[in-house]
């Protein structure tokens, strides 16, 4: 895609083993200063990129992340077994996962159906208000009001 030249869906299988890059380290695997020098990791290919451990997490993005579509394990012959067959997943449970019923591994204990304590905020994780003074121009007049208008027409 960085190359203007055309994509497949392999591009999909890329972009997920890009994400589970991120899920995994907390950071990207073509980190630059700037776009160009993204650009120019991208391009260079996960080979380049260095990895935190061996574990087995890695060998599944390394064979998402091919630099030839084609060479991609799901594009490979095999197709999604092979995905589904790598040993990150093992002991997971596909069929339960396609029959949907597969059980959570945790469910959140709730007090109500409006029962919101699970999206509780921590206090120092909440932003810096930013003070805010309304110039009096009027140039938000034409905003919704969250609340709904005042008079229905």
């Amino acid at each position: 895609m960085v190359a203007a030249s055309g994509h497949t869906f392999a591009v999909d299988w890329w972009t997920l083993g890009v994400l589970v890059f991120e899920l995994m380290t907390s950071d990207t695997p073509f980190a630059a200063p700037d776009s160009l020098r993204i650009f120019h990791r991208v391009k260079k290919g996960i080979s380049d990129v260095e990895f935190p451990c061996d574990d087995p997490w890695t060998d599944l993005v390394r064979a998402l992340c091919q630099t030839d579509p084609s060479e991609r394990i799901c594009m490979r012959k095999g197709g999604i077994k092979l995905f589904e067959m790598h040993p990150w997943y093992s002991g997971f449970d596909w069929t339960a996962l396609d029959n949907k019923t597969m059980k959570p591994p945790c469910i959140p204990k709730l007090k109500s159906n409006t029962d919101m304590d699970n999206f509780d905020v921590d206090e120092e994780d909440l932003p810096v208000p930013l003070p805010y003074t309304d110039p009096g121009t009027g140039w938000d007049k034409e905003f919704e009001d969250p609340f709904g208008p005042k008079e229905f027409a």
